[in-house]
């Protein structure tokens, strides 16, 4: 959490302007998210990643982390759900294509095996698909699901 000891806490969250910082949870109390998330507002009732963080899967495992944007990862890592690295380095940025309104997805970095083996790093190939153009990696092969 941040070092901040003026900033005002409401339910041990940290409000910054329109972020804040704390914990989100999945319906069934699980740790679902911790650090930056927008909207601010407490009671609000969506908040998303939005900022520096780390995403759980539901079994506790981390799931990604990095700097969050709306929609997903700009830069990090992303686990397996055994938790070994799956990913590592850049996504698109929504804010350069207004356009388009699915999750991010890789451009630049790392793909690891399961076991740890470095199978690739360069630029990944996307495939968009479907009337909104949700994304599919294409390049390297057995990237699979974002």
């Amino acid at each position: 959490m941040p070092d901040n000891k003026d900033a005002q806490t409401k339910f041990g969250i940290v409000n910054y302007d329109s972020r804040a910082y704390g914990k989100l949870y999945f319906d069934t109390g699980e740790l679902m998210y911790e650090g930056y998330y927008s909207p601010a507002d407490y009671n609000s009732s969506h908040h998303e990643p939005n900022g520096q963080g780390v995403l759980y899967y539901k079994s506790g495992v981390k799931h990604r982390e990095g700097q969050f944007q709306h929609g997903g990862l700009l830069e990090g890592k992303a686990y397996y759900p055994s938790g070994s690295l799956k990913f590592e380095g850049r996504y698109n940025c929504r804010k350069t294509d207004a356009t388009y309104y699915g999750p991010t997805y890789p451009v630049y970095g790392k793909y690891y095996s399961e076991d740890g083996i470095l199978i690739y790093e360069g630029e990944f190939k996307v495939e968009k698909q479907g009337s909104i153009g949700y994304p599919k990696v294409t390049y390297p092969e057995g990237f699979e699901s974002l």
